[in-house]
């Protein structure tokens, strides 16, 4: 299972999806706003998407929401505890102040996918 997660228990998107092991792959996820409180995550591999889902939060807004959370790679942060840790090696994070267009996620994968001998 790979996911973006907000919160544990809502706005969340995930896709059930069998990993082998040992192989290298490229996720990237991005959040789209549509208004201060709705917005699209999308789960890209492979430079591919394979899932998106809209939210609209019940309070707040996502810039709040976005301040509040810190990134998490392996793992489930909920409020400070951490869970379900993944046995995984990564390759390399970018992080970026807007979302990526699904051309230039396709991009990053093909001009970085030759360093995992993809």
């Amino acid at each position: 299972m790979m996911g973006v997660y907000l919160n544990s228990t809502a706005y969340h998107t995930t896709k059930a999806e069998t990993v082998p092991t040992g192989s290298w792959f490229q996720l990237t996820f991005t959040m789209t706003y549509s208004t201060s409180t709705t917005g699209t995550f999308r789960i890209y591999k492979d430079g591919a998407e394979i899932t998106n889902e809209a939210h609209t939060l019940s309070s707040g807004t996502w810039a709040t929401a976005n301040i509040t959370r810190k990134p998490t790679v392996g793992c489930i942060n909920v409020d400070g505890t951490f869970s379900r840790f993944n046995n995984i090696r990564v390759g390399e994070i970018l992080r970026y102040n807007r979302p990526l267009t699904a051309t230039e996620v396709d991009n990053n994968y093909q001009s970085t996918k030759t360093n995992y001998g993809l």
